[in-house]
């Protein structure tokens, strides 16, 4: 703070320090894009574990390449992803979300809601909707719940999420396009249909049957009634209704729900049943999800007395279905569909759309790049979405780990898939073999790319030593991998190395490693500065570090007292990794120097706003060839 001084005596005052400390750039966030079960299409996700995307994305699927290199991904020691889902669409199959309408019980017919899968996609079509008025006012206000079946088989399991108090007026806190869409944790979307909703006391008709109002209760003891449930699934030979009751005499209308419920699971085929008292009415429902589009019916005296039968009764689905469902109060079912494996256009994407690898242009950092399904795609397709990977990880400081074409089989094969494909940038890197690894869907194997592998390894050794360190070696073991799926001899590794094509090796004792670190501008004829995979990472890590860490410059007076503090701030930063032991040289000014002043500002430089900084840094390189010399001492010698 400023001080003033008006008296005699002693004033402190707190100045800002010159030195602003510039952090470490994250090394290892991977983006991956390709083709998933489920989770959002072309949009850039966030993932911290294989089971938030068991989660997200429906986990691994056969015919998905990217599901098992996340998977690869953790494995490895990723810690960070961002999943990016595409696929390609066409009229025969269509990649979209399941959807159904849910319609009106007062005016009849009238669309209310539209029920939609969270995301693209088959899997929608396992989804159904429960609408109850079980809530603080059945007169206006609905529960929605949705049951998720689509992993019932695998795993037995059934996700349910409920939405409760919703209400179709667009001036209600609990607006139910906006609040379900919310609270339904990526299950369901929600949205009002073409035209907008019904009009009047309009919500979504209650799943199950209505009785109609009930002011009082009186039983003899020898009414009874029959039970039809309008589907053929149901293990009835006899075809006939089954036969409910009588329920005891001694039932009030409190006890009624209980009483019937109980009366009604006597009969095994309906032990699913759930009987509730809302607002005076009775509704009765299966929630066995076999009967999720049939209607349940009631008649005879005791349904006579409930009101369950006759006029006022409403007798809807038991569950709306969507992608599917017809029975009830509900229409328009849209089936979801998983679309096809992406093409080129749509692994690439369109950088206006924000589709494809550039959905992940709304990601503040990503330094590593993985597209496993390019080992699917012919050459051509191939080239077009590695070329593309390539110049957008130039221009986002990231870093490329592309995929040979699953048909490369032999280090022959791998040394003309390079040629032809023209790999020559130091902004990617290849590995062959590809990666054999257990199949938990098969129990078996499977042969797959290994580029999920791969940047799980770089990011284990960011974490475990850095980046300037190579992730090759016996201390970057292969995780999850049983086997390369070709055996290399020592003399295929010398053929594939010097073209820049790193090498996946079983090493005796230390098992699976990665035995190359060059960048695909490495071949020894290129003579590239930027040949080994730990010196362009590095690189890329003090851009990064540097882009970040320099915001503050933006718009501060261009002169000496600016580029003394960014000499003083970038020196400190590249002095911590010096004592790291990232550079070489015995000292800092042999390892590294900054620069930044006349002699980088030119007069007309500092006139337009520009402030020009030289950063230099001399970098350590792996030591591929370890040479070891012996001689031999004579006794004269040792004499």
């Amino acid at each position: 703070m400023t001080v003033t001084p008006t008296y005699p005596g002693i004033y402190i005052s707190e100045q800002p320090s010159s030195s602003r400390t510039i952090v470490g750039s994250s090394t290892s966030v991977t983006g991956f894009v390709g083709y998933f079960l489920r989770g959002p299409a072309n949009k850039a996700t966030p993932i911290f574990s294989f089971g938030e995307f068991q989660q997200q994305f429906g986990g691994i699927t056969q015919n998905s390449e990217a599901s098992y290199a996340i998977s690869q991904f953790f494995l490895n020691g990723g810690s960070e992803a961002w999943v990016v889902r595409t696929a390609k669409s066409t009229s025969t199959a269509p990649f979209r979300a399941a959807s159904v309408t849910l319609l009106s019980a007062v005016e009849s017919g009238a669309p209310v809601l539209v029920a939609n899968a969270g995301s693209n996609g088959a899997w929608g079509n396992s989804l159904y909707v429960d609408i109850d008025y079980n809530t603080q006012n059945p007169a206006t206000l609905f529960n929605l719940t949705v049951s998720d079946l689509s992993a019932l088989q695998t795993t037995g399991n059934v996700n349910t999420v409920v939405s409760r108090n919703l209400s179709v007026d667009p001036s209600s806190a609990r607006y139910a396009p906006s609040t379900a869409s919310r609270e339904m944790g990526g299950l369901l979307n929600a949205t009002l249909p073409s035209g907008g909703s019904a009009t009047g006391s309009v919500m979504p008709a209650q799943t199950g049957l209505t009785g109609a109002s009930l002011t009082s209760l009186t039983l003899s003891g020898s009414e009874t009634m029959t039970a039809s449930i309008d589907t053929t699934a149901i293990n009835n030979p006899s075809g006939q209704p089954y036969v409910i009751g009588p329920l005891p005499d001694t039932t009030t209308l409190a006890s009624l729900p209980y009483a019937l419920q109980a009366a009604i699971r006597q009969v095994p085929q309906l032990a699913s049943a759930v009987v509730q008292m809302i607002g005076g009415q009775l509704r009765v429902q299966l929630t066995d999800f076999g009967y999720a589009n049939n209607v349940l019916t009631f008649t005879g005296q005791l349904a006579t007395l409930l009101n369950l039968s006759g006029q006022g009764v409403s007798a809807n689905c038991q569950r709306y279905s969507l992608g599917s469902g017809t029975v009830g109060a509900q229409s328009n079912a849209v089936s979801g569909g998983d679309g096809l494996q992406p093409g080129a256009d749509e692994l690439t994407g369109d950088s206006v759309a924000r589709t494809g690898m550039f959905a992940l242009d709304t990601v503040d950092i990503i330094n590593l790049l993985s597209i496993p399904s390019v080992s699917l795609l012919g050459a051509t397709d191939a080239f077009q979405v590695m070329t593309a990977a390539t110049a957008y990880c130039e221009d986002r400081l990231a870093f490329y780990i592309a995929d040979m074409a699953a048909s490369v089989a032999s280090p022959q094969d791998a040394i003309q898939w390079m040629a032809q494909n023209n790999i020559t940038s130091a902004y990617n890197a290849v590995y062959f073999p590809s990666v054999i690894i257990p199949d938990p869907l098969t129990g078996g194997t499977r042969q797959t790319s290994n580029s999920g592998t791969m940047a799980g390894v770089y990011a284990n050794n960011d974490a475990k030593r850095a980046v300037w360190v190579a992730p090759a070696g016996i201390d970057d073991k292969l995780v999850g991998v049983l086997a390369p799926s070709y055996v290399m001899t020592d003399d295929e590794n010398g053929m594939l190395n010097p073209l820049g094509i790193n090498c996946l090796r079983n090493r005796p004792v230390y098992g699976n490693v990665s035995w190359g670190a060059r960048t695909s501008a490495g071949a020894d004829v290129m003579a590239s500065q930027w040949k080994y995979i730990p010196v362009r990472r590095t690189a890329l890590y003090i851009e990064q570090s540097l882009q970040r860490g320099l915001q503050w410059v933006v718009f501060e007076p261009n002169g000496e007292v600016l580029w003394s503090q960014i000499r003083l701030n970038v020196n400190a930063f590249l002095n911590n990794m010096f004592v790291q032991g990232a550079f070489k040289g015995m000292t800092p000014a042999e390892a590294y120097f900054v620069n930044c002043g006349d002699d980088t500002t030119s007069e007309y430089e500092t006139e337009r706003g520009i402030v020009v900084v030289e950063v230099a840094f001399a970098p350590l390189r792996p030591a591929e060839f370890v040479i070891i010399t012996l001689q031999q001492l004579t006794a004269t010698s040792q004499t």
